[in-house]
């Protein structure tokens, strides 16, 4: 569903699931995330993966060293700090880093391993070439990209979800409470008023819906599988909000 164009911005990028997953690669193609220890990883593996994957499967399994990459990881070399990352990313439990206060390993059903595939390293170097990488604030990588473009600009924005906690990067809690998303939704105006496109997934609240009420807003069922309280594993709805209908009938509020 998404939109001819011939630039992408993606300002809250993440694991890079969606660009990874896109098989027809845009003009120009721009990542952008808030978490500085995530983005020096895809820059490190734009340009060492098998360096990188070397490193990452010389590493033993311990909870020693888990522990003392998260205390120093602030001090490290970029190599390093990518290295460690990807060490504390997959022996985190639910993949999350607490800034020396992670928690080891995720389940007593499955044996804990950090390893990786050099393949998949090498495919994914592959896939970020000629991607801009970069890491700023979301407002600033929204404003300069919006733009008139022959082809037009599209924005797939996945911030933060209102009222879902947890988020944060390894330095410090990311703060994107409600005022963070009313700046959002006052940049989605601007990206609609400069003529551009955007989608835009949130978590399903009433307070969102009325923000977006000038733009289309549909509901998806969802499971929510990684949690930290294994009671908040279930299935539940969230939002997709576009400026584009992505449906081909105008009454359907419902996506799946």
């Amino acid at each position: 569903r998404f939109p001819p164009h011939h630039t992408y911005v993606e300002p809250f990028c993440g694991s890079l699931k969606v660009l990874l997953w896109k098989k027809k690669r845009s003009k120009i193609e721009i990542v952008n995330d808030a978490d500085n220890f995530l983005i020096n990883f895809w820059r490190v593996i734009s340009f060492y993966p098998d360096e990188l994957a070397d490193a990452v499967n010389s590493m033993p399994t311990s909870e020693y060293l888990f522990r003392k990459f998260d205390k120093e990881i602030q001090k490290m070399s970029s190599f390093m700090k990518a290295v460690a990352f990807y060490y504390l990313a997959r022996l985190s439990f639910n993949g999350i880093i607490r800034d020396g206060n992670s928690v080891y390993a995720g389940s007593p059903f499955t044996m804990p391993s950090h390893s990786c595939s050099k393949k998949d390293f090498m495919d994914v170097r592959d896939r970020l070439r000629g991607v801009d990488i970069r890491s700023t604030s979301f407002e600033k990588i929204i404003k300069t990209s919006n733009k008139s473009v022959d082809g037009g600009v599209f924005f797939y924005l996945d911030p933060p979800y209102w009222k879902t906690y947890f988020y944060g990067t390894p330095e410090e809690k990311l703060d994107f409470e409600w005022d963070e998303q009313v700046k959002l939704s006052e940049l989605c105006k601007q990206i609609d008023e400069g003529g551009n496109k955007f989608i835009q997934t949130n978590s399903c609240h009433d307070d969102l819906k009325a923000l977006y009420k000038d733009f289309h807003v549909y509901e998806r069922e969802v499971y929510y599988s990684v949690a930290g309280d294994g009671e908040k594993r279930k299935d539940t709805k969230e939002i997709v909000i576009s400026n584009y209908e992505l449906m081909e009938k105008k009454n359907q509020v419902s996506m799946f």
